[in-house]
């Protein structure tokens, strides 16, 4: 039935390539059971997401002609690029681990606050399970830094961050222009001059946020400063209210810290951001909704009559 599809077009060569790589003699038999059904599904499927479909059909297959004494299954994740540049993740796990990760995005896990458009279960899980990776990339043990950024190395010109799009990983994967703008509100910059595909000058590698300042705006935020958002300091990047590609400084009075999903957000249209001389960090999305953040200690108070009416 494959090369009957192959044969009329309904499947592609590369989607072919990728059927027998995960074919081998021992699960040969299993597959022809399994083709009536698995073909249709597998045709309209691009062919690097039919490469991963394959993998898992591959391993519950071995699984399922082990001859010997039936084993735990083991744990499997497969993560693969597509031809569009999202990312599929699919795979299965054991009891144990399954609830370590079960758990562990349940505390990561972080609710919808007003003002933002509401996310549904799979994305809130996908969001935590991003911040998880990032919160280890960023606190991996080094002897040369206390903190580090995730290593995800993109690619943009001047006149694209300028513009506000998008840039590309060395591997080809495109970051969209939202993305790009909040790494590179705090990432390490590299200049490179070129002529074509000639390299004539390169600069030195430059910290967009110094730890010296990183602290500073820790120990006056304390967490996300996007209204109704408690993700520590931890896990959250410093952001530059005025951009930095519209030239806003590198200041203090300039910074707040931002969980990455809403810094992220704060990047793309409609969204706008001001922080006062008192701390205060005002929103307004894209409806025209105002919301209000301010530092642990700095927020208002009540008159003093309040307090002499209260006790």
């Amino acid at each position: 039935m494959t090369a009957a599809a192959a044969a009329n077009g309904t499947l592609s060569a590369g989607q072919v390539r990728a059927i027998v790589a995960n074919v081998t003699a021992h699960t040969m038999g299993l597959f022809a059971e399994h083709e009536a059904d698995m073909v249709p599904l597998l045709a309209p499927m691009p062919a690097a997401d039919v490469a991963s479909a394959m993998r898992t059909w591959a391993a519950l297959a071995e699984d399922a002609l082990d001859e010997g004494e039936p084993a735990e299954p083991s744990s499997r994740l497969h993560l693969s690029k597509s031809l569009e540049g999202r990312w599929r993740l699919d795979g299965g796990l054991d009891a144990l681990s399954g609830k370590v990760l079960d758990t562990a995005l349940g505390l990561a896990q972080r609710p919808d606050v007003e003002g933002e458009p509401s996310r549904s279960p799979g994305e809130r899980r996908a969001d935590a399970l991003v911040d998880i990776c990032s919160f280890f990339l960023a606190h991996r043990e080094h002897p040369s830094s206390s903190r580090h950024r995730p290593h995800v190395d993109v690619i943009v010109t001047l006149e694209d961050l300028r513009a506000g799009r998008g840039g590309e990983c060395p591997d080809g994967t495109p970051i969209d222009g939202p993305a790009l703008a909040s790494l590179v509100c705090h990432s390490t910059m590299h200049r490179v001059l070129m002529a074509g595909s000639v390299i004539l000058d390169y600069g030195t590698a430059t910290k967009t946020i110094s730890a010296n300042l990183f602290h500073a705006v820790v120990v006056r935020d304390r967490h996300c400063r996007f209204s109704g958002c408690d993700r520590p300091a931890s896990w959250s990047d410093v952001h530059h209210v005025v951009h930095a590609e519209d030239g806003g400084p590198t200041c203090p009075s300039n910074c707040v810290l931002l969980c990455r999903r809403h810094h992220t957000r704060l990047h793309r249209k409609g969204w706008s951001a001001e922080l006062t001389d008192d701390g205060a960090f005002v929103v307004t999305n894209p409806d025209g909704r105002v919301f209000t953040s301010h530092p642990p200690g700095n927020r208002p108070r009540p008159p003093p009559e309040l307090f002499w009416a209260t006790g």
